[in-house]
């Protein structure tokens, strides 16, 4: 939980204070509700339970994150992304956030933000 926290505090610093995550970040606020791209369906990252439900900890850092913007985890939509389709869709805005497994690289720091 204390890693959680952590990680929500240093994420919402990064968003509050560089410039083009903030115009993601303004365009989030005004359409309320934040757009997140999880995996297909992986038990224990982002799946759909018997009750239609997203579960699963890609899906729970989405709520996190819609929490600290809007005080209220249900402000998330899900898409389904793939190993092809996450990054252009991360790049074409289609996505306001990628939570899934991705590797944290440089280049990919630099060309995405």
């Amino acid at each position: 939980m204390y890693f959680c926290r952590q990680f929500l505090l240093i994420f919402v610093f990064f968003i509050k204070f560089f410039p083009s995550n903030a115009l993601v970040l303004d365009e989030v606020k005004d359409r309320g509700y934040l757009i997140c791209g999880v995996s297909e369906p992986r038990i224990g990252f982002a799946n759909i339970d018997d009750d239609k439900n997203w579960i699963g900890f890609d899906v729970d850092m989405c709520r996190a994150v819609a929490t600290a913007i809007f005080a209220d985890p249900s402000k998330v939509e899900f898409i389904l992304t793939t190993n092809r389709s996450r990054f252009p869709m991360l790049a074409g805005e289609e996505v306001d956030m990628l939570s899934r497994i991705t590797t944290w690289t440089f280049s990919r720091d630099v060309n995405l933000g």
